[in-house]
């Protein structure tokens, strides 16, 4: 898995940071659930989630990993990331199912300005749908 694990990594950096959303959906799994920074409820399935990291990815005015983390097939990348002029740092916490795609996604970020202020642009990009 570990040969797994370092190809997953570079793939996923690319494609984030060239938002290359078609490159993201082909690294989920079909199940994937997805846990969110401004929504209580865990979503499952990959078209949810391949279509909340097109929509947030795109309002990045500039987006950086500076560190991955791993323990076998769990992964933390730490980011930093500016949006609707905030700054913000973060964390995306990725759990790898057995054929190298993401099982679980899981995103926190700091500060609750920066949050809030990209939690109001999700829900009106997304249509609202997100709630709860």
């Amino acid at each position: 898995m570990s040969d797994t694990v370092d190809c997953f990594v570079a793939e996923w950096h690319r494609a984030v940071v060239s938002r290359d959303a078609e490159a993201m959906s082909r690294l989920l799994s079909e199940e994937v659930v997805f846990r969110s920074p401004v929504f209580w409820k865990e979503r499952a399935g990959k078209a949810y989630t391949a279509q909340i990291l097109t929509i947030v990815n795109g309002l990045f005015d500039s987006f950086t990993y500076e560190k991955v983390y791993r323990s076998g097939s769990d992964l933390c990348f730490q980011f930093e990331a500016e949006a609707m002029g905030k700054s913000m740092r973060g964390v995306d916490l990725i759990t790898l199912d057995d054929a190298g795609k993401v099982a679980c996604l899981e995103v926190m970020i700091r500060p609750l300005n920066g949050l809030m202020a990209l939690g109001e642009k999700v829900r009106a990009l997304f249509g609202g749908s997100s709630s709860s």
